[in-house]
């Protein structure tokens, strides 16, 4: 397998910045990145240092990109934000209100899928966020990245031109329709993300985190033992963090520059993640080349799926209940928990440990399908009137359990 090592170089070294717009009028100013295959990826930060990390960030997480597609992965916008700053989440919300107050229809869905969950359920989450941290959402919502949809990126550009104002801001949401939001001017990037400072977890260890544990009512000793805790293990925090941040980059750029399914993007954004993710003492160098090889290794499973995909079968047919006695059993595989088919009320059931059972719908004497349409099982091997073999298959996932006598 090639290695793919591209090499950014840097065209502007100073830049500050009140709005995108400004920055459009005069491109010579921008810090921009020039990557091999002629695509092109732009540094928005006012400060010196975290254009430097971004760039070095923005390398890393393009080449695992180009290592998975093998393809040039876009024109991408990487914004850092200032803690002074409103998380894009919170101008959201004030948009939201905003139009609310003076009675303008909104959907929620023009925001896109990354946030609509999250805003139809702000209120309840904000409740739990205060009853167990004591602390408001507003308090740590500042420190997640986020891919920016092109209403996000609209309603962000639309307070860093008034400098994030609060009056300013206000009268800005007002006036601006549905229409003007969602028609952003997002589509000359395939992809922007936004980052939190790299400093922002400081403020959770040092704010948040007393509140917290206040809220959960610790004793004293309890609570300095826990700051200790979370001194001695800060490193890997922010080693988290940071897994966190390039992951969600890394999935923003396939989803919005390959062609790749839903599942093979999943599949290849938790390897990614997983290989980035702290593992107690880290070998500093070492994490960029657990990375590339652990998408190269899901590339290769991801082939191998490919061949032969989960496919629920559609037809169901009718089977003779004096055969059910022959699936009848425990099937068991390593330390894994077992799997128990049982009749019950008729019907063919199946259960794995303590989980809910589900009902097994007959698509031939040998294959059956979950009621919930999201498990197979195919029976194999009958000998003396029993099965001795069941394959449990679910979205690229498949194993095979050996009947218990």
């Amino acid at each position: 397998m090639r290695s793919f090592a591209p090499t950014l170089v840097f065209l502007s070294v100073v830049f500050t910045c009140n709005a995108l717009g400004q920055a459009d009028s005069n491109s010579d100013s921008l810090p921009t990145l020039e990557v091999p295959l002629g695509e092109m990826i732009t540094i928005f930060t006012e400060s010196g240092s975290q254009r430097r990390y971004a760039a070095r960030f923005a390398e890393k997480v393009y080449e695992a990109a180009y290592e998975t597609t093998d393809e040039p992965a876009g024109k991408g916008l990487v914004i850092i934000g200032n803690l002074d700053q409103p998380h894009p989440v919170m101008l959201v919300k004030k948009y939201l209100d905003i139009a609310k107050e003076n009675e303008r229809a909104t959907d929620t869905l023009n925001f896109g899928p990354i946030l609509n969950q999250a805003l139809i359920g702000w209120e309840e989450a904000e409740e739990q966020v205060r009853k167990e941290a004591g602390v408001d959402i507003e308090s740590i919502v500042y420190v997640a990245p986020l891919p920016l949809e092109g209403a996000v990126y609209s309603l962000y550009m639309t307070a860093k031109q008034v400098e994030f104002d609060e009056a300013k801001v206000r009268q800005q949401f007002a006036e601006l329709s549905v229409k003007e939001v969602v028609d952003s001017g997002f589509d000359k990037f395939d992809w922007v993300i936004y980052l939190p400072p790299r400093n922002a977890i400081d403020k959770v260890i040092r704010e948040v985190l007393p509140a917290a544990m206040k809220a959960q009512k610790i004793g004293f000793f309890k609570r300095a033992l826990a700051r200790g805790a979370v001194f001695t293990f800060k490193p890997l925090i922010k080693d988290a963090m940071e897994a966190v941040r390039k992951g969600m980059l890394y999935e923003s750029i396939l989803r919005s520059t390959s062609d790749l399914n839903e599942g093979d993007i999943k599949a290849f954004s938790n390897a990614y993640l997983e290989a980035l993710m702290p593992k107690g003492s880290l070998i500093p160098g070492k994490k960029k080349d657990r990375s590339l090889e652990a998408i190269r290794q899901q590339k290769i499973k991801n082939e191998e799926y490919a061949k032969d995909p989960f496919i629920v079968p559609e037809e169901r047919i009718e089977l003779d209940i004096s055969l059910y006695p022959k699936y009848e059993g425990e099937y068991v595989l390593h330390k894994r928990p077992s799997a128990k088919i049982f009749i019950k009320e008729g019907s063919l059931n199946f259960q794995r440990g303590n989980n809910k059972p589900h009902r097994m719908e007959p698509a031939s004497e040998t294959l059956f399908v979950a009621d919930s349409g999201r498990l197979t099982i195919e029976f194999q091997e009958e000998k003396d009137s029993h099965f001795e073999k069941m394959e449990l298959r679910r979205e690229r996932w498949r194993r095979v359990f050996s009947r218990e006598f």
